[in-house]
């Protein structure tokens, strides 16, 4: 027996609340809008035999938008098993992302920040008042602005930890400039843009992951990651742009600096390693 209608068939999509920095209403993508009107349609079980398509070019494949949006629905119609089925499949998708964005931290600060993310997407998923709009327009851009505040609030837990358990390993201080930086090896590029030989870099990777990390002091530590794991920028033309400069409120020289000296100690330490 073909189960019941997810909802009546409606001639538009619940409507965006929420606006953009630019102060305009979000909009959701032609392709999520169809998306989502065709499910409406759909009977329960049909919509589940689309939800765990993997192949974005096959036909039925929903894309995380969508999921949200019938996650959202599915609640508030009091549907717990689509809600259950749909949830079940968005979580799958994203696992692989949290995973890389908080590989850094150690196992126990991961397990959290990782329960943390999914307690915090799905709040905002089913928030009454808007705030998780944004993730029905652009779901990976949501997920990691969300993940890189967590993963920084978890880092800084770590290393408060760490220091408690380990009072007596030396810290370095977070306030160093320019000024204070005298005799580093600065590497930068002419550009400003690569403060690191990402050929040099890629190369030791493998013992970075094994310990290497582990030779650089805080703050220069959480700048190495976030730079050369994460992927941020020093600084940008953009004002919305998370960027390193931004984040630890120091002068783009001071983080590359901070990078250089972090090439030096990696350089060290590998150089023990191998003697």
């Amino acid at each position: 027996m073909t189960s019941k209608p997810f909802r009546r068939v409606q001639a538009a999509t619940v409507p965006l609340t929420r606006s953009n920095r630019q102060g305009n209403v979000c909009q959701r993508s032609t392709a999520v809008e169809s998306q989502i009107l065709s499910c409406l349609a759909l009977a329960d079980d049909e919509i589940i035999g689309r939800a765990p398509i993997t192949d974005k070019d096959a036909d039925g494949y929903l894309q995380e938008e969508t999921l949200v949006y019938l996650i959202r629905e599915s609640d508030q119609e009091r549907n717990p098993v689509l809600f259950e089925v749909l949830s079940e499949v968005l979580v799958t998708r994203l696992q692989g992302q949290l995973s890389f964005r908080f590989r850094a931290l150690e196992p126990n600060a991961r397990e959290d920040a990782y329960g943390q993310a999914m307690a915090a997407l799905f709040e905002r998923i089913l928030s009454p008042d808007g705030s998780g709009d944004f993730l029905q327009v652009r779901f990976w851009m949501a997920l990691n602005t969300l993940a890189i505040d967590i993963f920084r609030a978890s880092y800084q837990q770590m290393g408060e930890d760490r220091a408690i358990l380990h009072p007596d390993e030396p810290l370095s201080s977070s306030d160093d400039d320019e000024d204070t930086a005298e005799g580093w090896e600065i590497i930068a590029g002419a550009d400003g843009n690569t403060p690191y030989d990402i050929q040099r870099f890629n190369e030791a990777i493998g013992e970075v992951a094994a310990g290497g990390l582990e030779c650089m002091p805080e703050p220069i530590r959480a700048a190495f990651i976030l730079r050369h794991m994460e992927g941020w920028p020093i600084e940008s033309s953009d004002a919305d742009e998370l960027t390193l400069s931004k984040h630890f409120e120091k002068t783009p020289r001071t983080i590359r600096n901070w990078l250089g000296q972090a090439d030096r100690q990696l350089r060290d330490w590998r150089g023990e390693r191998h003697e």
